[in-house]
């Protein structure tokens, strides 16, 4: 099961659909000021959504948060193999990787990215300035998300290399 940020998931989705991924999506659809819809992890209780987790072996919840100035994923939750393969594989792929700080570690038990079937996900959060330039012009506006970039190809192909191999090991 795979949770995606509104900006990444236009062309993410497919891919994770093809790995025979389950996915699910909270979004967005206002012009702008979606912020205030923001459901911190912890909390979130969509029952479809929490569903899908509890039946998923393990999930891949992947976050925006804000940071104009770095290009950097950070690497939370609780499923350590599968986060040390999706940091190799970005890091492999140019991608400027860390863990994530407390607040967006993905560590708590009732994160609904560690409500699996075995209890552990793994949570990625985004920073602006990346998901800006996974689109031409680092303009991720809804009308511009069709005009994703190499960065965004390179990007999905390292999400896609960590959950093959993570499939290996599982």
């Amino acid at each position: 099961m795979a949770g995606i940020s509104n900006q990444v998931r236009v062309k993410l989705l497919p891919h994770l659909e093809r790995l025979c991924a389950s996915t699910y999506l909270f979004e967005g659809l206002k012009p702008r000021g979606n912020q205030v819809l923001h459901i911190t992890s912890r909390l979130f209780n969509e029952p479809k959504g929490v569903s899908m987790a509890a039946n998923a072996q393990t999930t891949l919840s992947i976050h925006g948060h804000y940071d104009v100035r770095y290009a950097l994923v950070y690497i939370g939750g609780r499923n350590e193999p599968y986060k040390n393969l999706i940091q190799q594989c970005l890091n492999k792929a140019g991608f400027k990787t860390d863990h994530a700080p407390r607040h967006l570690s993905g560590m708590n038990g009732n994160n609904i990215t560690n409500t699996s079937k075995t209890g552990a996900g793994v949570q990625l959060e985004l920073s602006t300035k990346l998901r800006k330039s996974f689109f031409k012009g680092d303009d991720f506006t809804s009308k511009n998300r069709i005009n994703h970039g190499d960065l965004f190809k390179r990007f999905v192909t390292a999400i896609e290399k960590a959950t093959l191999a993570y499939k290996q090991i599982e």
